[in-house]
């Protein structure tokens, strides 16, 4: 393994683990749903990764109309 790839995962896993500090300071159960459901649904039922982040964007999208709604 070159030491391009090795930097390259050590940066996705610094990219990662902040992410993953910022949703745990937000503090919303749903964020957590979100990210956990994602997580089982690639790594125990193999679902492509691609379609975990559109079904993200589609709640991202339903989540924040339903937001705007609630401070109108």
């Amino acid at each position: 393994m070159g030491f391009g790839k090795i930097l390259l995962g050590a940066v996705i896993g610094v990219v990662v683990v902040e992410m993953a500090l910022g949703i745990f300071k937000e503090k919303k159960r749903s964020y957590y749903l979100i990210m956990f459901g994602s997580f089982i649904a690639n790594y125990f039922f193999k679902v492509n990764v691609v379609l975990i982040i559109l079904t993200c964007i589609v709640i991202g999208i339903i989540y924040s109309l339903y937001e705007r709604r609630l401070q109108q």
